[in-house]
């Protein structure tokens, strides 16, 4: 099966040594694509690697919202945004203030700083929506790949984020056609 490990029991959703390889890995693979990554040839275990897990019901979401802002190294779930975060720095470099680094400063600190500070607010705010696009579209390609669509999955490139809303636009179009299933959602 394409995806035969995806159901397999999972690692712990801490461990240092399996982030770093993986980070490792996407670096590797990014810095030799020069940050443009075509929808249709991302590598399969990026596909799984840079999703967001989902949650099935409040506790669990809850669970993995905990473990997503911890500042604990080593946090599996936290892949998807170190890696957006990476291409974020190394392609657009949008200031080099954006996100704030949260090992930085504690919460109360954050929130602070984002009341102070209006543009770093509204550039956070930037970062966030085009992350949680980011993951709509990764959720579209592996949907695809599952379905063994591929073929009929738009083009684009994953880190070109201010084309985002027409990609997205397009997919919807596509599904409101009824040619795709409807846009997942993340938690």
């Amino acid at each position: 099966m394409l995806f035969k490990n995806l159901f397999a029991p999972k690692p712990s959703h801490i461990d240092c040594k399996l982030f770093d390889e993986r980070f490792a890995d996407a670096r590797r693979y990014l810095d030799v694509c020069d940050y443009r990554v075509d929808s249709t040839d991302l590598p399969r275990r990026f596909i799984i690697q840079w999703q967001m897990p989902m949650a099935r019901g409040e506790h669990e979401r809850r669970r993995l919202m905990a473990l997503f802002q911890t500042d604990e190294p080593g946090v599996l779930i936290q892949l998807p945004l170190v890696v957006f975060d990476y291409v974020w720095q190394m392609r657009y470099d949008r200031g080099g203030d954006v996100p704030p680094d949260p090992g930085m400063t504690d919460g109360e600190e954050l929130l602070r700083l984002l009341d102070k500070d209006p543009r770093l607010r509204a550039e956070v705010e930037y970062f966030d929506r085009r992350f949680m696009q980011f993951q709509e579209l990764i959720r579209y390609i592996f949907t695809m790949t599952v379905l063994r669509r591929e073929e009929r999955m738009r083009r684009f490139y994953l880190f070109d984020v201010d084309f985002y809303d027409e990609v997205i636009r397009l997919i919807d179009r596509d599904g409101a056609a009824g040619e795709l299933p409807d846009r997942p959602v993340i938690f």
